[in-house]
Order: C-alpha cells, then sequence, then structure tokens
C-alpha cells in the first residue's frame, strides 16, 4: 500500500511541494496508459517500477526511465502547458473541502473546472487539486482534443 508523501523540489530560491497519495498516483497510472506523453526531464517526479516516488536526477537517468513500469507525476505546469495545446485554459478550482482535516481522505473534496477557447467548460472532482486536475487531463486524453467524448467507431 503506497503512503502519501510530500514531495520537495528546491530550484534556485524556490520551493515547490506536492503531495502524492494513492489516488493521484492511480490516476496518473491511468494517465499512462491511456497515453499521456513523457519525456523525463531532470526535476520530473515519478513513481518507479518498486513504488518509490524519486526525481529524475540527471541527464542519464531521464534516458533510461520510462521502460521498466515508471509512472510519471505530471506537475501542474506539465497539465497546464498539455491542456494548453489543445485549447483548454485557466484550470479553476471552484469547491474546496469546508474542514480539509476532518474529512475522509477518499472524499472528493476539490472540484474544479476549466474552459476551451470554444467556450465549452468541463468539471470535475478529485481527492485533492493535483488529482483534479490529472482528472481533466485524463478526461481530454480520452475525448476529442475539444472535450466531446468520442463515440465508438468515430475515429
Amino acid at each position: 500500500m503506497m503512503r502519501a508523501a510530500l514531495v520537495t523540489m528546491g530550484i534556485d530560491d524556490w520551493i515547490f511541494t506536492m503531495k502524492v497519495g494513492r489516488h493521484e498516483v492511480s490516476v496518473a497510472r491511468t494517465l499512462r496508459a491511456a497515453g499521456f506523453p513523457w519525456r523525463p526531464r531532470v526535476g520530473d517526479w515519478f513513481i518507479d517500477h518498486t513504488g518509490h516516488c524519486a526525481l529524475v536526477q540527471n541527464y542519464e537517468q531521464s534516458q533510461e526511465l520510462g521502460s521498466n513500469g515508471d509512472i510519471f507525476l505530471p506537475s501542474w505546469g506539465d497539465c497546464r502547458e498539455w491542456l494548453a495545446v489543445r485549447g483548454f485554459f485557466h484550470p479553476e478550482v471552484t469547491d474546496l473541502p469546508v474542514d480539509p482535516v476532518d474529512r475522509h481522505p477518499d472524499a472528493n473534496a476539490v472540484s474544479m473546472k476549466i474552459s476551451h477557447i470554444s467556450g465549452r467548460q468541463l468539471q470535475v472532482q478529485g481527492v485533492s487539486d493535483l488529482d483534479a486536475i490529472y482528472r481533466l487531463v485524463l478526461m481530454v486524453l480520452l475525448a476529442h482534443e475539444d472535450g466531446h467524448r468520442r463515440r465508438p467507431g468515430s475515429d
């Protein structure tokens, strides 16, 4: 069983922290299976084939990753960039838990929406903001680029 981990990375004077739990890893695993692109770069986080959370340390390591079951943990920036290329902008958290300390860890407590350049909006719920944005990416990945669901045989 995977435990939630705080993943922290310092770059220059910036500190980036990403809470990663079983929900985020599960959706990241689904993103990988659905074809979400990953070209490992130094500074990317991933879950290795043994279940440990790790950071891509150098270029040589980045060239070796992905072939043995490693799971990329996209950052907010990765997700926003991927969504923007497909015409989706400004992911917005629309609802947060009333009391995040006392809520059940499996509760979908974060609602998030995003708008397409066509005016169409997509909305999801997740257990965290990272889980929610992963779910938006997955929704777009499994649909046409404009966010409309594909029909079997319509490709």
